[in-house]
């Protein structure tokens, strides 16, 4: 028998689950991006739209400023205990670095790559801590 509830009838798009999560990804990312997070881990769609603008937008884009590729590429962040591991782990690392205890490592490869990509008239932004537009530099320069 039928049942709305199954897994079969959650993936219908006429439930609206699914809509509603695609549709909360794709404020912050591009939909290829969101495809290649749906092939890595499929297990997303489930998240409630909640825990994704929690997660998503204002964890890893607004405090460690992760950009929606890198969360394409690392999709098992999502589903990891925010509150226990995530957040504390991130403020002790915060804490460490601002102390200069740890230093965020610069090469020069990169710093020069970034450069590059900072003057260039199709990149839109660049965001790298050995650059003087960024604004933690004080501390990535130590």
């Amino acid at each position: 028998m039928w049942d709305a509830k199954n897994m079969t009838s959650a993936a219908d798009p006429r439930h609206g689950r699914y809509l509603t999560t695609l549709a909360t990804f794709q404020r912050n990312m591009s939909i290829k991006e969101v495809i290649t997070l749906f092939v890595k881990q499929p297990q997303f769609m489930d998240s409630s739209e909640a825990r994704i603008k929690k997660s998503l937008v204002f964890f890893f884009m607004n405090e460690l400023h992760w950009m929606p590729e890198d969360i394409s590429k690392y999709p098992i962040v999502l589903f990891i205990s925010f509150e226990k591991k995530m957040v504390s782990r991130s403020h002790v690392i915060r804490l460490l670095i601002e102390k200069g205890l740890v230093t965020i490592r610069i090469s020069n490869f990169s710093l020069r790559m970034t450069e590059l990509l900072e003057v260039h008239p199709k990149v839109k932004c660049v965001y790298y801590p050995g650059l003087p537009s960024h604004p933690e530099h004080h501390i990535a320069k130590r």
